[in-house]
């Protein structure tokens, strides 16, 4: 009995000895991966807490880790702001979509129509050198949308795969609605101002990570430099750059790289900047949108850059 009553004391002990390891082990493993929700996704709180200190300019900004699907930092992610350029983030998903379902390749041409030219001209938006009945691939449009936000290209678009801008837009609405923007809506093809025209901070990185998923679309928005194909009118082609992968080229980021992007502006919201950066073998998706000196371009486009800079220079 003796030999059993000291068996059962070391069971015991034992058991303790265990179950206290356990416990322990537990709770610092908890203490260390100490996590916050947001949005329905989960972030690590240290770079939660790094971003919360900063000083922003920019009204609206949401984070995204493309490679581990993680919310990493939002601020007033769901408010609706004018959507400026970054309408052709959707435009461009929608070209490639309409393409697949009626074999049109991106070596196919059209030719731009004069009316086009005069429509953008008079809105005072964006355009590149190509001219009035100039045949181009559906590639040299894409290319020149995205990377040079270019109006005329988007709206050569639209007429060209749904007869006029106005069926575009409702193809454009009802993949938003398919995709879950709850708070995105679109007025038209290029994102000149309009009223009724809005989306927000979460429902753009949304539309990209989701869009981003085909290769096309990759490709295009992150090449940094392209070069459309030969015409007569413009025997060398036209080459463009990607504006955001540019401009962030200026700064020495050792650390990371800014491998994509698009950027918006108008005078009423300011600068709209959307990035794909890699850093530490990570892809991270951030959007930042309204700013302080709104109706001075080149100081909230500074802005902007900046708040970028301090949010990947801190995750």
């Amino acid at each position: 009995m003796k030999y059993i009553a000291i068996g059962m004391c070391m069971v015991l002990v034992s058991s303790l000895l265990v179950s206290c390891s356990v416990d322990g082990g537990a709770s610092k493993t908890n203490k260390g991966n100490k996590e916050t929700k947001i949005t329905g996704k989960s972030v690590k709180s240290q770079h939660l807490k790094k971003l919360k200190k900063l000083d922003y300019n920019s009204r609206c900004i949401h984070v995204y880790d493309l490679t581990s699907n993680t919310v990493i930092f939002d601020r007033n992610g769901g408010k609706r702001m004018p959507v400026t350029s970054l309408v052709k983030l959707m435009n461009c998903r929608k070209a490639l979509q309409i393409m697949s379902q009626k074999n049109i390749k991106l070596s196919d041409k059209i030719k731009l129509d004069a009316k086009v030219l005069k429509l953008t001209l008079k809105q005072g938006e964006t355009s590149s050198d190509y001219v009035q009945g100039e045949k181009l691939r559906y590639k040299d449009l894409l290319y020149a949308m995205m990377l040079r936000s270019d109006a005329d290209s988007a709206k050569t678009i639209a007429i060209r795969l749904k007869g006029n801008a106005q069926n575009y837009v409702k193809e454009m609405n009802l993949e938003a609605k398919k995709l879950g923007l709850k708070d995105t809506e679109y007025v038209n093809v290029d994102g000149a101002k309009k009223k009724g025209q809005y989306s927000t901070a979460r429902d753009v990185i949304r539309l990209l990570r989701i869009a981003m998923k085909d290769k096309k679309f990759y490709k295009i928005i992150t090449t940094a430099s392209y070069r459309s194909g030969r015409t007569p009118q413009h025997p060398q082609g036209v080459k463009c750059s990607n504006t955001t992968v540019k401009r962030f080229k200026e700064y020495n980021n050792s650390k990371f790289k800014v491998i994509g992007g698009k950027y918006g502006y108008s005078r009423s919201v300011g600068r709209t900047v959307v990035v794909v950066a890699k850093k530490h073998k990570k892809i991270y998706l951030i959007v930042v949108m309204g700013n302080k000196h709104r109706k001075d371009k080149d100081k909230c486009t500074n802005e902007s850059i900046g708040d970028v800079l301090k949010i990947m220079r801190n995750i």
